[in-house]
């Protein structure tokens, strides 16, 4: 797995947005393989994850049913749509983390989303949303030369990681191909895999200027997950909006 476990800040933070009168229930948007719906459920909370890829939740299926019966009782994987989805039950807090709402084609896709969320939510239960705030080297196409990830964790194999970065000025998305290597013992590609995703470059203001429209209250944002607050020089931007309790 390229990307750490979701660990000490990180955890702490979001875990921080629970119910405090257990068991909390957590709804995952984009939830993928289950990297951060698994520490959740490992400190105790029912996670729900969804995901419209169904390559993505067996693989966080195939995790869960090697997990602990403790945990993997806890998580719930379902396919659907970020952009609109209907669920039989609420939630204290709704997690879109890693980008996830950036991945969304549009404003409409996202309002669709933050809509369901928050209808998803019980009273007073939170929106937590981790991303970034676009800047102008968002939007100033890339190279990054071949990086080394060490070792594939079930084949044993090396792999590197080439990433080309592109602006598209007509959707104001930026665009990355990555390209996976796996060699062999003689050092000559056995494997290869590109994978390709966009994110959208909105600026702080206009994240949560559609949080807020979506009828989210008390809207915070940070710059990290030690509760920094937000500046433009911030790594992150983590939105965390309540549902109003009328």
């Amino acid at each position: 797995m390229e990307y750490p476990g979701c660990t000490e800040a990180e955890l702490e933070f979001i875990a921080s947005y629970g119910s405090h009168e257990p068991p909390t229930q957590v709804l995952e948007l984009a939830t993928g393989t289950g990297r951060v719906a698994f520490a959740l459920a490992q400190l105790g909370y029912e996670v729900t994850g969804v995901d419209i890829s169904e390559s993505m939740l067996d693989r966080a299926r195939t995790r869960q049913n090697e997990a602990h019966i403790d945990v993997a009782n806890l998580l719930t994987f379902t396919r659907a749509d970020m952009a609109g989805f209907e669920l039989d039950t609420e939630f204290d807090l709704v997690l879109a983390a890693f980008n996830a709402l950036l991945l969304l084609p549009d404003i409409a896709a996202r309002s669709r989303c933050l809509e369901a969320s928050l209808a998803h939510l019980r009273p007073g239960g939170w929106f937590v949303a981790d991303l970034f705030a676009a800047n102008a080297l968002d939007r100033t196409p890339d190279h990054e030369m071949v990086e080394f990830l060490e070792t594939d964790p079930v084949s044993g194999q090396r792999v590197t990681r080439e990433r080309f970065y592109s602006y598209d000025s007509s959707t104001d998305r930026g665009r990355s191909q990555l390209i996976y290597r796996l060699y062999d013992m003689n050092s000559q590609i056995a494997e290869e895999f590109r994978l390709g995703y966009s994110l959208a470059l909105l600026s702080h203001d206009d994240i949560v200027d559609e949080v807020r429209t979506a009828g989210f209250a008390d809207i915070t944002t940070y710059g990290n997950h030690d509760g920094t607050p937000w500046t433009p020089d911030s790594p992150n931007l983590l939105v965390c909006g309540r549902r109003p309790h009328c």
